[in-house]
């Protein structure tokens, strides 16, 4: 497992442009944050390995085959 300690003044979305995740991957492995539009400066993210939008364009390759 992966994790991002977030930084002031962070948002969800250039994180997860950053790691290339999806926001919703990002917020199913950290259930309890509430608020995600006022990160609090410090709070540790649980990031995927592996990211589903990148398993879905690879497996997207190889139908294409």
């Amino acid at each position: 497992m992966t994790f991002h300690i977030v930084r002031m003044d962070e948002k969800i979305e250039r994180i997860a442009l950053n790691y290339q995740l999806d926001i919703d991957e990002i917020k199913a492995h950290n259930k309890y944050i509430k608020d995600w539009d006022h990160l609090i400066p410090g709070t540790k993210l649980r990031l995927p390995e592996i990211s589903i939008a990148l398993i879905r364009a690879f497996a997207s390759c190889f139908k294409k085959l």
